[in-house]
Parts: C-alpha cells; structure tokens; sequence
C-alpha cells in the first residue's frame, strides 16, 4: 500500500498576457499611468500631500514670577494715579506714585496633571481721602513653558484693562489666557525657542524710571512679538463705590486653556506624510486596475499573447536535456 507524499511547497502556474497590438500597448500605457501617476494627482487634488504646518496642542504650564505693576485711575484727570507694584525697587522709583497694597495670589490645578488650570490675583487697595477710582490697568508677568513634539519657554504677559463710567469699590474679572502666534515656528534641531524671550522686562538694570513701569508700554512690548499670550475678558463684575468706602478690591481669575502652537515641519516629516499617502493611494489602484485588467483582456476586448513562463522553462530544460542525449 502506498502512502501519499505530503506537500512541501507548491506554486500555481502564472500565465501572462503580452501585448499583440496598439489596443493593448495602449492598456498597458493606462495602466501605468493608472498605477503611478494617478496617485500623486488624487493626493494633490485632495490637499495636504505636501504639508507646510503641523499643529499640535497640550496645556502649557504657567506659573506667576512675582513680578506685577497695578494703575488706578480716578475719574477726576487731574488726580495722579495710584500704582503698585511687585518689584523691590518700585517704591524708590515711583516716589510719590507709589501706593502700597495687599496682594495675593494662588493656582489651582484641576485635572491634577502638574500644571495650574486656574491663576487667581487678588489686591486690596487703600485709597486716599477724594479719590474715586473708575480705570484700572494690570499686567502681571508670567512663566509660560509647552513641550510637546516643539519646545517653548518664554515670559509673558497677564495685561488687563477695565473702565467704569462710575467710581466703584471693586472689581472682579474672570477670562482666560489665550496663545497667538503671527508666523509657525520651526521645528528643527538648530532652532530653539527657550532663549529669545526668556529675559524679563523687569530685570535688574532694565527698571530705572518711572516710565520703565508704565502698564501701557510692558503690555506693548509682550504683545509685540511673535509668540503673545493675550487674556481674553469674558466677564466684569463691580459694586458702586460707597460715600464712606476707602478700599479698593481688585481680582483677577484666569483660565488656562490648551494651547495649540503651529510649527513647519522638517523636511523629512513632510516627506514621509506624503509618501504615506502616495504608496496607500498607489496600492489601491494598482489592485483596482488589476481586476479592471483582468476582465478586459478575459473578455477578450484588446488583442494579447498568452504566455506560461514556468512551462516555457520546463521545455527548454527538456529540450536541453534531449540535445544532451
């Protein structure tokens, strides 16, 4: 009895179509063109096959500096404006401008992912008898750090400014801190974004004039560069001043929402997007273009030669092999 030899390997015969005529040169030529160049024109016509920006978004971590200049305004012109300030050498600076207060300041960290969700500043103010403030000018400096695929570190600016057609006894400002960008930053390893804007404007040597304090011109020097971080008001709550009333409450609660930070790609990230797209699109046709083929040359509508490489082969060696004989 014998047994059946098992199967180790086997390979199914290929046959071929070869051209016989223009009609199949000119299948062969559509499906080139089907399988090559198709692509490329699909992924352009469809956008983003060469991308010029990314963008990516992550919540960046703040934390105050310590350093803030605070202006009330009274509603009589005439009056000198009361100003406050952080730094050390205010007081000196600022001679009789200078008003004293109570300030204080917390975060809070809401999702519990080490970074503050939520900045509160707080000061109380003592007026002096016949002032009536109705504008108030702030602008706390801020440490603003995003590391996500690009890494920025940079002071910035909390500036705020709110105006009353009365005097009132306090005011309490909530809105978030925004992210704006005038032109992408450029990811690239000779290219750092941890420097530039790393210097504060209150540094030592930097303060050596009343002037060097004004809130109008921080807030114009932190806004005026490429990357600014904006706070947008979303609301102003204040009670009117009373006869009597010699304070001045003043509270900001801002919010942190993600940022989202455009940057140009390097050259081989925007390579490798578009070739993904290229090879996908590619193998899709050419496995469409396959069946389309296939069914044409069946149905026998172009003219084309048979032909079985692995039978060719085998008579060769047959024939080699009776020659031999």
């Amino acid at each position: 009895m014998a047994f059946p030899i098992p199967h180790v390997y086997k390979t199914p015969l290929e046959r071929t179509y070869d051209s016989n005529g223009l009609a199949s040169l000119v299948l062969q030529l559509v499906g080139l063109f089907t399988c090559l160049v198709l692509p490329l024109i699909i992924a352009f016509a469809t956008g983003d096959l060469w991308v010029k920006e990314f963008s990516v978004t992550r919540n960046p971590k703040v934390m105050y500096t310590n350093k803030a200049v605070v202006s009330v305004f009274a509603n009589d012109t005439s009056q000198p404006p009361l100003v406050w300030t952080s730094l050390r050498s205010g007081e000196r600076l600022l001679g009789d401008l200078y008003s004293p207060a109570f300030s204080e300041f917390y975060s809070e960290d809401l999702n519990s992912d080490d970074a503050a969700d939520v900045l509160w500043f707080d000061l109380a103010f003592v007026l002096p008898p016949g002032f009536s403030p109705t504008h108030v000018e702030s602008v706390f400096l801020l440490r603003w750090d995003f590391e996500e695929i690009i890494r920025v570190s940079m002071e910035t600016a909390l500036s705020c400014s709110v105006s009353f057609p009365s005097p009132v006894r306090d005011i309490h400002v909530q809105g978030d801190l925004g992210w704006e960008q005038r032109e992408p930053l450029v990811n690239n390893p000779y290219t750092r974004y941890d420097r530039a804007y790393a210097r504060s404007l209150f540094d030592d040597g930097l303060v050596s004039a009343p002037q060097d304090l004004e809130v109008s011109r921080v807030r114009e020097l932190y806004s005026d560069r490429n990357e600014s971080t904006p706070f947008r008001v979303n609301s102003v709550k204040s009670s009117p001043r009373l006869e009597r009333s010699d304070e001045l409450e003043f509270s900001i609660k801002a919010r942190i929402p993600p940022a989202r930070i455009l940057y140009k790609p390097d050259v081989l990230s925007v390579l490798k997007f578009g070739l993904i797209q290229y090879f996908v699109l590619a193998y899709l046709l050419t496995q469409l273009w396959g069946c389309i083929s296939g069914g044409i040359v069946s149905l026998g509508l172009v003219n084309t030669v048979t032909r079985c490489p692995e039978l060719d082969h085998m008579q060769r060696h047959l024939w080699k092999a009776r020659v031999s004989y």
